[in-house]
């Protein structure tokens, strides 16, 4: 981090390191050691942080940068070679009109805040990054400084999510087809119990095409209510023999006529989790 401190040292008259006098201020030469060592501290903490700071003027020109930025960058230079060579945030980006507008929204005194690629290396490697950015005093001039984040790996984290549900939604509409393609009438049901524990109704949760043929029962009426308003007079053998499956887990196989639809229905019934079947 490049500062003034060796020319504003020299300024203090008697205190340079061959001078003869300084001896003869000991509380002063305490108190320049100490900001000597706090400044160092400074430093230290300016190139351990994670994240890229640069300071620079609105027009991108670099006067001081961490090792973090050296590195996004993948700048080998020194930090004083950078300065003298005029690097410039604006020649990396992308867009380099979208980082001109944050910076100049910064120099007014708001916070701005840009994402954008920057190329980085000679094989124009393109990396996301995000600057925050405002204005600050530095050696008493107004300059601006930008936190600069690498969003590389949220990048990444970013597309695998979106190629995920990309793939889940096509699994869903092949399934989707499947399920009301399928020659067998498909329902999926929650049971209902009473304090006791004992099932005493269920409620449909989904059902397919095929169902409302078998039926009668349109799907718009049915899901989300409860078998026994929807047929009042359906036995309860039936919601003991559902309840068992969706509470025991054990799947049945089971051939019976079914008073409620008028016909003999062969029912396969299983327990995907403990509550439904």
């Amino acid at each position: 981090m490049a500062t003034d401190w060796e020319e504003y040292r020299k300024r203090i008259i008697g205190l340079g390191d061959t001078s003869t006098r300084k001896s003869y201020y000991p509380d002063l030469q305490e108190k320049i050691k100490a900001l000597e060592e706090s400044q160092e501290n400074i430093v230290s903490i300016y190139n351990a942080v994670s994240d890229g700071i640069v300071v620079h003027a609105v027009n991108g020109e670099v006067v001081s940068l961490n090792n973090r930025a050296k590195s996004i960058f993948n700048l080998c230079d020194t930090e004083e070679n950078l300065i003298t060579s005029k690097f410039n945030l604006l020649s990396v980006a992308d867009n380099p009109n979208k980082l001109t507008i944050g910076f100049s929204k910064a120099a007014k005194g708001g916070t701005s805040i840009v994402e954008l690629n920057i190329t980085a290396d000679r094989k124009a490697n393109e990396i996301p990054v995000q600057f925050s950015t405002n204005r600050i005093s530095w050696n008493e001039q107004e300059m601006l400084i930008s936190i600069i984040r690498d969003f590389s790996s949220r990048k990444k984290y970013e597309k695998k999510l979106i190629e995920a549900r990309e793939n889940a939604e096509s699994n869903e509409e092949r399934f989707r087809m499947l399920f009301n393609n399928m020659n067998s009438a498909f329902a999926y049901h929650k049971i209902i119990t009473n304090k006791k524990g004992e099932p005493v109704n269920y409620e449909y949760i989904e059902v397919n095409s095929q169902f409302e043929k078998i039926t009668g029962l349109k799907a718009e009426d049915v899901v989300g209510n409860k078998v026994l308003d929807l047929l009042p007079d359906l036995e309860p053998i039936w919601i003991e023999m559902f309840g068992q499956v969706a509470l025991s887990g054990k799947a049945i196989e089971y051939t019976d006529y079914v008073n409620s639809f008028g016909k003999y229905l062969r029912f396969k019934a299983y327990c995907p989790n403990k509550g439904f079947f």
